[in-house]
């Protein structure tokens, strides 16, 4: 076991000794449910443990503290650029290109597969020559698709060759407003997730389909369409891939009412403790300031048509703006996609009445992405439990440039741009150890209260880092909604 995870050990059930939040060992394998009261949730979500103690709850609060710092050392993900393959010509990708690989998002394979994680991440931009828009040289972003490993300490290797992902964009008239921008097309912001129905999805930024409006999301429901390694790392893990006639790949994201002209950061998350094998196409955490959610209508070949979830009751929906007021509201937005979280150990049985929703927001102030974890009810209408304290992210391991080593991970210097969440146990790291067992069938990015959490991020738009820290800490010191005046 590593220092990590023992010292997160203690930490946890020094917690749990002080508040008595739930009763059990980490070494007790539990096939019935620990569900949770109310108080008990609250506690659990409201104690100080670790790096939590002492640390300012956000900047201007008052305190001479800094705010808590999660993980110890930070990694770099190294990506040789000049071999990338592009996936429609099969040979390394040639042309004029600035930039390098960044923003990495991640996906956590079943044990056993071929490798350990799937990275998706945004490719270098190419620029061309045959193609001005608004006056402006043509330049096309990508994504770019990998293998990954997880060394015994916690550092994600590439073990794959890269390959540009094939995924045909040209300029569009309905981003002519952008200016300049409007010569840049092509995918970005790309997450990761585990459908309901088990397939490895994707979500990045494309173009509208409407010509009135320039970007929107588009779902993929399963990579193994658009990036074959991932077939093969998967074959007899999970079920073949399968298509619809004349089903889209690409399905674009709409929201039936009041949907943007440049749609970005919708978070996606599957409702309830447990998966509902039919459910494919995710519900959508539209807004943090205010809190707005979206459920699936109907589905057509190229299109999701979303509903909004009327909020009976709206005293939290303005939770994270007034549980961090300092900031105002423009710059608060969404970060990872959402995930569930069991609040027992891994073994035992997640129940609606011990499993929550968690993810990390941002609040956007250049050059900084401030970042906080936030909980939801895994249940409708997938309101706001409780919003978490700003949190740094542990410095460099080593550093590329002079520059970097000097600078670290600082959040006030630098955009350290957070993107997925992946749940970490031994067996994930070491080959030695075989993963804990659990009662029913768990998505693999399900967490355990006693799991690692490994968090990728972007750096600076030019680079990738990853860091672990456990779960403990990312729930630590909320401040509840129910607390927080409407």
């Amino acid at each position: 076991m590593s220092a990590l995870r023992k010292s997160k050990r203690w930490i946890v059930l020094a917690a749990i000794a002080t508040s008595t939040v739930i009763s059990y060992t980490y070494s007790t394998f539990q096939s019935t449910a620990v569900d949770l009261t109310k108080q008990q949730l609250e506690d659990l979500l409201t104690i100080s443990t670790g790096p939590h103690v002492g640390a300012s709850w956000t900047d201007g609060d008052g305190s001479d503290n800094p705010i808590a710092v999660f993980g110890t050392a930070s990694h770099p993900i190294l990506i040789d650029d000049t071999m990338i393959v592009d996936q429609r010509t099969g040979v390394i990708q040639v042309g004029d290109t600035e930039g390098s690989t960044f923003n990495l998002a991640l996906l956590k394979l079943p044990h056993g597969s071929e490798f350990g994680f799937l990275g998706v991440a945004r490719g270098p931009t190419i620029k061309h020559d045959f193609l001005v828009v608004n006056g402006f040289r043509a330049r096309e972003q990508s994504l770019v698709a990998f293998g990954m490993n997880l060394t015994s300490a916690g550092q994600l290797q590439v073990v794959t060759p890269t390959h540009k992902l094939d995924i045909p964009m040209v300029p569009r008239e309905g981003c002519l407003w952008t200016g300049q921008w409007a010569a840049t097309y092509g995918p970005e912001d790309p997450r990761l997730f585990w459908t309901d129905a088990g397939t490895p999805a994707l979500t990045y930024g494309g173009f509208a389909d409407e010509t009135e409006n320039c970007r929107t999301v588009i779902f993929v429901s399963d990579m193994r369409h658009i990036y074959a390694p991932l077939a093969q790392a998967l074959k007899g893990k999970i079920a073949p891939p399968t298509i619809q006639p004349g089903d889209s790949i690409h399905k674009s994201l709409h929201r039936a009412v009041g949907h943007g002209r440049n749609e970005k950061n919708w978070v996606a998350f599957y409702p309830g403790s447990t998966p509902n094998p039919l459910g494919v196409v995710p519900h959508i955490h539209y807004s943090f300031a205010p809190m707005r959610r979206l459920e699936p209508a109907f589905t057509t070949p190229r299109l999701v048509e979303y509903h909004d979830i009327i909020d009976i009751d709206k005293s939290r929906e303005h939770c994270v703006a007034k549980a961090h007021p300092e900031f105002g509201w423009n710059p608060i937005h969404q970060a990872t996609p959402m995930y569930r979280l069991t609040l027992c150990a891994r073994g035992c049985l997640a129940t609606d009445h011990n499993t929550i929703l968690i993810t990390v927001g941002h609040m956007k102030l250049k050059p900084r992405y401030a970042k906080y974890f936030v909980a939801f009810n895994s249940t409708p209408p997938y309101d706001a439990i409780s919003v978490g304290p700003l949190f740094s992210l542990g410095e460099y391991m080593f550093s590329i440039s002079a520059d970097d080593l000097t600078a670290g991970l600082d959040d006030a210097k630098h955009i350290n741009y957070a993107l997925t969440l992946a749940p970490i146990q031994d067996a994930d790291m070491a080959a030695t150890s075989k993963p804990i067992a659990t009662p029913v069938k768990y998505l693999d990015n399900h967490f355990f209260i006693d799991d690692d959490v490994l968090l990728t991020m972007g750096h600076d738009d030019d680079a990738m880092y990853s860091t672990m820290f456990p779960v403990r800490d990312a729930i630590g010191r909320m401040k509840l909604c129910s607390e927080i005046p409407a």
